[in-house]
């Protein structure tokens, strides 16, 4: 039985390995695409001001500013985590993780989400990591898409809240995002519901796959996650908003608006973390409020700086810290 099961092991391995090949150029293709995305991107933005004074406007950030940009992001993980928290306790996960546990794995996925191509790298380790806190093999890794949609939903809702209560100039009606991203929410909350009832009909390994997905449970913990998800982009828009202030002159109410909806260049797939897209975003969205394109491609450069660094503590943090060893002295319940 062993040895059968072993030779088994060996024929998938080598059919993964006669299958990579023939995956590899597309993959390096895909990736050629998304870094032409963001270097284009990126380069029509520099294109557009002087060097020399963006290169000032960096300068003039202060060390207050730029301690209280990481103070708004950490307030940013802190949301994130209880989202991650209010999603999997909705699900029913059994032994959840202690929230610095975490809010480690968060910084982690962040790394490889900032770090490699495609924005979901994080996503899966995370996924993966929490793979057992559900009876499927397949539940962590729907929690963690349903996470990263309440996410969007959150950055949506950011805006169109601002604006029911300030008008804007510049900046036009966003209740259809706003709805879109309810209806997107309610989806992926039943996608599970409705995958299950699928099951029924699906033969073999997929079904059983569909019939192991969590079904909400504790559905009133969605609300918090919506709450918390509304809570981290009010992090990042303040943010953005204290690096534009430096070189611009505009309103708290309109970084609100635009910070959010030009960081949904990360949620865009053909590009590596935003990179570029994101800069034209706030350039163009900055210029519609009247800031000039020399505080809005610094602001953004700044928001990117503090990115990368905060991933880079997230990338020391896994090597130092290994995720095996962590999930046999933390996470004893995974294992």
């Amino acid at each position: 039985m062993a040895s059968a099961r072993v030779h088994g092991r060996h024929e998938r391995e080598d059919a993964l390995t006669e299958a990579a090949p023939e995956n590899r150029p597309r993959k390096w293709l895909w990736l050629v695409v998304r870094l032409g995305v963001a270097l284009l991107a990126l380069g029509w933005t520099l294109s557009r001001v002087p060097l020399e004074e963006v290169t000032g406007g960096l300068l003039e950030i202060s060390g207050g500013t730029v301690l209280l940009v990481f103070c708004a992001f950490a307030g940013v993980f802190v949301a994130q985590v209880t989202r991650w928290w209010c999603v999997l306790t909705a699900y029913g996960a059994s032994g959840i993780p202690h929230p610095f546990s975490l809010l480690r794995l968060y910084l982690e996925g962040f790394f490889y989400n900032t770090f490699l191509p495609g924005n979901v790298g994080g996503d899966l380790l995370r996924a993966h990591v929490t793979r057992k806190l559900f009876p499927g093999w397949g539940g962590g890794y729907v929690i963690v898409f349903v996470e990263r949609v309440f996410g969007l939903v959150g950055l949506l809702l950011v805006s169109n809240i601002v604006l029911l209560f300030w008008s804007v100039p510049g900046i036009g009606n966003l209740a259809p995002l706003g709805m879109a991203g309810l209806v997107a929410a309610f989806a992926a909350s039943i996608l599970p519901i409705l995958a299950r009832q699928a099951s029924n009909f699906v033969p073999g390994k997929p079904g059983k796959f569909l019939a192991n997905l969590p079904l909400p449970t504790r559905p009133v913990f969605l609300f918090g996650a919506i709450a918390a998800s509304i809570t981290a982009w009010l992090f990042v828009a303040a943010a953005g908003h204290a690096l534009i202030v430096t070189n611009g002159d505009v309103s708290l109410q309109a970084s609100m608006v635009i910070v959010p909806v030009a960081m949904t260049a990360v949620y865009f797939p053909a590009t590596v973390a935003g990179l570029g897209v994101r800069e034209a975003a706030f350039v163009l969205l900055y210029e519609r409020v009247g800031v000039d394109s020399v505080a809005a491609t610094a602001g953004s450069l700044g928001m990117l700086g503090m990115q990368l660094g905060i991933a880079a503590v997230g990338g020391v943090m896994h090597v130092l810290w290994p995720l095996r060893i962590a999930r046999i002295r933390e996470m004893n319940a995974l294992d």
